[in-house]
Order: structure tokens, then sequence, then C-alpha cells
């Protein structure tokens, strides 16, 4: 890249000096040499694996969109979100259950999936509209924009994806080949050597310009396989779909192919034909019928972990292992708790003495979890504090505290188990009600059936109740969000004692005047700046000094280096002026010797800048009074 021209430098060069100069008639200060610029740090040998990484549990589907029978009478199916799904049935399940128990000629039920739901973690990245398997190490999974994912099995992870030359409408595969109609009519064929290639039905009408019109295909073992096209017309092939041959079959109304009990059938609105190359006739007319495409499901799912549980506060991640307080569904009947790692399924416990919670908030560290449970006392909500250090396995009181409102409890336990709490106070009998503010720290001493000891937490500057209290990973630092009470900004509280006391930290990103989380006072006008020459008592100016008092020159040290030691409060001007509008006059460089012009104030109060006006007019030479 050119660099530019030295001139085109000049005016950001002059622009910086009078910025640092502030403008001023002092003289011009000695340029500084340049901070030495550090090389980027390599940060390629800090890498390391996270431990942070997806669990998928979505909730059971109510409809399929997709199905394929899979062995010992299950099901696998694909529902909407790109969801997989395998359904293995019980014990109790019936033969009729599965897609292939019809007997002959009866018509064809509805296929009914029931039974034990597993989901796949590892979600289509679009809609998924068929699945095909071609070997139990091989299923095809296609996607709604014609893409064709791969798996070792139903719930495995994609291994690899297919793009046909043209959208499909229907696939399918068994063994080394696919066979796939496309929106068109034409029939691709893909094999692992040879990749997409099309397949012609019928070579002399496609040479004579009308070549059949192909709208449903069927796959089994051996690369058997059956075309069906318009005008009506069913096709076989013995090689996977290579070289295709025409049934010597009637008119039957043939509407749809497809494999059942490991035969090829073509159903049709008269009659239906199985075809089976190994005997004699291949084809059989019979009134057997394909299982309905839609399916009945019935999935029963264990309960899982949910984001929304742990959103609500109702759930608590502890490492890799999930806990979750469960609402009854029967009044009265107390809380059930399920926990468990994050990935298997959980297992559910009652939660003893939570009949009369109405809701409850849960902090675990490890095995140590705490239980605040909330329930109604006349005008009060009484918060008892549940202690557990056997990952809920047995329960004991830890406190009695007091809520002025549930949805503001927060629980964080440190890993010796140390909890602090927020959204409570300490039980009173005065009549204003409980007013959290600084969370409480409970403490035990080591004695099982002893109750912990219960201290405020000391915060001084927080003007609000705390939210969102956590441990550090070692148990000595503590943090929870508040609002800093001299400025009302949310700020972050952390405590390196364990949870005993708080200081507050500035989230404010920004930078300037603002950086420090400073509250424009009152007496203050537009931009900042104390209105009409008059100062706030109390007031603070830029620098965070208290300004002089009224008409006073500014004492000591402080004075030094100041252009505003004095605060004059004549006229109606703004502070400085003197006796009416301040005029805007032309100062000279002493170092260039040039015009400079007063500019208008911004963040930095009295801060100057060059005009184009008074660059023009050193270069002529004259002086210029340009704002």
């Amino acid at each position: 890249m050119i660099a530019p021209p030295p001139r085109r430098r000049a005016p950001l060069a002059l622009a910086s000096a009078c910025a640092l100069a502030g403008c001023s008639s002092a003289p011009a200060q000695p340029s500084r040499p340049a901070a030495a610029v550090l090389p980027p740090a390599d940060i390629a040998g800090a890498a390391y694996a996270s431990p942070a990484r997806w669990s998928y549990h979505p909730a059971p589907p109510e409809a399929a969109v997709a199905w394929a029978p899979s062995t010992g009478g299950g099901c696998v199916v694909v529902a909407q979100g790109g969801q997989r799904w395998t359904v293995t049935p019980e014990s109790r399940t019936t033969a009729a259950a599965r897609p292939d128990a019809a007997p002959p000629g009866a018509a064809a039920q509805p296929v009914r999936c029931a039974g034990q739901g597993r989901a796949s973690a590892a979600p289509a990245p679009e809609e998924l509209t068929a699945i095909v398997r071609r070997s139990p190490a091989s299923w095809m999974f296609v996607g709604a924009s014609g893409a064709i994912y791969e798996a070792s099995s139903p719930l495995g992870p994609f291994t690899r994806t297919l793009a046909p030359p043209e959208p499909l409408v229907q696939l399918a595969g068994a063994g080394g080949s696919l066979l796939g109609v496309t929106r068109a009519g034409g029939v691709l064929r893909w094999r692992e050597e040879l990749g997409w290639k099309p397949a012609l039905l019928d070579g002399a009408a496609a040479q004579a310009g009308s070549p059949p019109r192909a709208f449903g295909v069927a796959m089994t073992e051996g690369g058997r396989a059956l075309a069906l096209a318009l005008p009506e017309a069913l096709f076989a092939s013995e090689d996977g779909g290579a070289t295709w041959a025409r049934a010597p079959l009637p008119a039957m109304g043939l509407s749809r192919v497809g494999a059942l009990g490991g035969e090829l059938l073509a159903e049709g609105l008269l009659a239906s034909a199985t075809w089976d190359p190994r005997r004699a006739p291949a084809f059989s007319r019979g009134a057997a019928t394909l299982p309905r495409a839609d399916v009945e499901l019935a999935i029963a799912a264990p309960r899982a972990p949910s984001a929304a549980a742990v959103w609500l506060r109702r759930a608590a991640i502890a490492g890799d292992r999930y806990v979750e307080a469960v609402r009854p569904d029967d009044a009265g009947a107390p809380w059930r708790l399920a926990s468990g790692p994050i990935d298997g399924p959980l297992k559910e416990a009652p939660l003893p003495g939570t009949g009369e919670c109405g809701s409850i908030k849960l902090g675990a560290n490890g095995r140590r979890v705490v239980a605040v449970c909330a329930e109604p006392d006349g005008d009060r909500i009484v918060a008892r504090v549940l202690r557990s250090e056997d990952g809920g396995g047995a329960w004991s009181p830890a406190a009695t505290l007091e809520t002025a409102d549930i949805d503001q409890v927060g629980v964080a336990v440190a890993p010796e188990g140390a909890a602090l709490v927020t959204g409570v106070c300490r039980p009173s009998d005065g009549a204003d009600g409980c007013k959290p503010t600084a969370p409480l720290l409970l403490t035990r001493d080591g004695a099982r059936d002893a109750r912990d000891a219960v201290t405020l937490a000391a915060a001084p500057t927080l003007s609000a109740p705390a939210a969102l209290p956590a441990f550090s990973a070692d148990g000595r630092s503590a943090y929870f969000l508040g609002y800093r009470g001299k400025d009302e900004r949310l700020a972050l509280f952390v405590s390196h004692d364990g949870g005993e006391t708080f200081a507050p930290r500035s989230l404010d990103a920004t930078g300037g005047a603002g950086a420090g989380g400073r509250r424009r006072g009152r007496g203050r006008g537009r931009r900042g700046r104390p209105g009409r020459g008059r100062v706030a008592r109390g007031a603070r100016d830029r620098r965070g000094e208290r300004a002089p008092p009224r008409g006073r020159r500014r004492r000591g040290p402080a004075a030094l280096g100041s252009r505003r030691a004095h605060v004059p409060h004549r006229g109606r001007g703004r502070p400085g002026a003197h006796g009416g509008a301040r005029r805007r006059r032309a100062r000279r460089s002493p170092a260039s010797g040039g015009a400079w012009s007063r500019c208008r104030r911004g963040r930095r109060a009295g801060a100057r800048v060059p005009t184009e006006a008074a660059r023009t007019s050193r270069r002529s030479g004259s002086r210029s009074t340009a704002a």
C-alpha cells in the first residue's frame, strides 16, 4: 500500500498538537518521543480445550415428518426442527403395532410408534423429509433442500453430506447404491465410486423424445429396485438401478411402490403387484397394501435438563451434574428433585417437607445442594432454607428467612458449603416487612444437625436488592450484581473474603467523563456545564475536585496549571465571561506564529482546535476571528 504524501498528514499532526497543547497561549512543549509499539501477543499457546459443550434435549414430538422401521420392532422418526428420534417399544407392545405385521388382504392400519424415545444430540441443519437405511451402519436422511446427510447410526452425528446435481423428491437405497427421483421425473443413481449418474428407464422412449416420467422408486437388499412412472408403467432392476426392464403388467392404477416384508410391492387402486425375481412368475397380483406414510407417536421421554429451569433458578448446574426442583402435579404433594449428569437421564426423588412450598430456588456445588422454599405465612413470605450434603439424598433445615418476592431470590454455593442468598432478609416483627439489600451469607460449622449461621454481607454502597450471586471456583471470591448508591449505576460487587464484604466494580466500559460512573449533579445545564455562571455547592470540576467557593480563587498546589482557577459570576454569559457575552478572539501560537480560534466547548471544557479559516489566515499573514 502506498503511503500518503507528508503534506496530507500535516493537518492531522497540527490538530493533534492543538489537542495536546489545549489551544492555550502557553509556550509549546517539546514533543515527546513516540511510545514504543508492542509486538502482538502470541496467544496460540494459550489455547485450551474448553469444557463447555452443547447438550441438546428437545421435548418429545407430537407428530412425525417421516419414519422407518428399525430392528426389534422399533421406529426411527424425524420430526420438525431436524430432530431424529428412536422409539423402543415396551415389553407389553403387541406385534400389531409393527409396520409389517398387517395380515395379507387387510386394510392398512395406522402405524403406531410407542415406547421410550431417545433424541439425537446432533440435529440436522435443516428440516428432514425422508429416511433411507442402506445398511445397519449407513443411514441417509434427506433434507428439504435436497441434500443427503449420512450417519453411521440413526442418532449418530452426520459423517458426510451428499449434494445431488438437482433436488430430489424421493430417495431409496440399499447396499452401495442410491436411487433418487428428480422434480423433472428423471432418475439419478449414486455409487460410491461413480457419484451421481442419470439412469434411463426406457432407452427407446428416451431416444424418441418421450421418456417416462418417474414419480416413485423403491429398493431392497441385493440391488432389486422398482420405479413407477407416468403414463402408468412399472420398471424393475436387479443391478441397483444400472439397467431397467418394463414389467409385463396391465393397468392397475398403481400409485406408489415400497418394501413390505423383504419384498417389493407396487400398490394400486384395483390391485397390487409383488415382485420377486427368484420365483416364477416374478410378478404376482394380490391385495396387500403398503403401510401408511403417517405414524401415530406415543413417545415417553425421560426428564432431561432444561435451560428454562436454570434461567428461572429452579435448577442449577454443578460441573457436569444437573439438579432441578420439579413441581408436583397434585396440590399438597412434596416437590421432587431431579438430578443426574447433563448428558444422561435424570433420576427423581422426593424432596421432603416441601408440600406447602409455592416455589423453590436451588443452588449447587458438587454434591452440596441448597434449596430455598417459599411459603405464605399471613402477610409474610417465609423462605425456609434446606441443605443437602449428598446430592439430594438427605436434607436438613438450615435457616428460616423472609423474602418480599421469591423471583428475586438467588442462591450460590461455595465448594466448602457456604451459601450466598440474595433477595432475602432475617425475620423481623416490624410492620415494614422484608426489604432485602445485601445478600445473606450462610455458613455451617460442620455439625450436620446444626443450623447455619446467618450473616449480612457488608456492601455499604449498595442501594437496591442484590441479584445473581456467584462464587469463584475456589470459593474465595464472591460476586453479585447491584446498583451503586452514589450514581445508581449497575455495578459488579466483588468480595475476596468469601462473601463477607463487597466492593463495587464499575461495569461502564466507556471512557471520558462518564468512565467512573459519575452522575451529573443538579444545577448543571446542557452538556454538563454549570448553568448561568453559577457553581452548585458541592459540585466538582472536570478533574473530580471540588469547585472553589463562589468568587474565590483556588489556593495551594491545586491552582497550579489550572486555566480555570477563578470562576467569576458577573454578567449572564458562560462561566468565565466578563460583563456579557464572550467575545471570541483569535490567538497566535507563540511557537508557530499562526492564528488560532477558540473552538466550541465539547466534552473537555475550554479545549481549542485550529479551524480551516485560522490556517488560511496564517498562510496569508492576517489575523482571523473566525469562530
